[in-house]
């Protein structure tokens, strides 16, 4: 069975809030802490990386300018996916 993921590719992508969390979790034993919204009203803005790996090597990470929407996804795959797929898998591969 091993040797049957040695041909799949997979991949994920990440944002990250520069400002913080967008969704946190808390203590319900504790008594709730409020802070001043005023140090979030300008926002931190975000950064998405995008990036692939397969048992023989990883794809370089992506940095995804502006929204990840069906076209920037199908050149991000173009662009680095089918470029590093033949170096990161025995050649005839399956992306998951």
């Amino acid at each position: 069975m091993g040797k049957k993921w040695d041909d799949v590719i997979l991949s994920d992508e990440k944002k990250f809030n520069l400002d913080g969390f967008r969704y946190f979790w808390y203590d319900l034993r504790k008594e709730k802490e409020f802070f001043s919204s005023s140090i979030f009203s300008f926002g931190g803005g975000s950064l998405m990386v995008w990036g692939g790996f397969a048992t023989e090597g990883t794809t370089p990470i992506v940095f995804v300018q502006g929204r990840m929407n069906s076209e920037s996804y199908v050149d991000i795959l173009a662009d680095n996916l089918l470029p590093e797929a033949p170096l990161i898998t025995s050649g005839d591969y399956l992306f998951q």
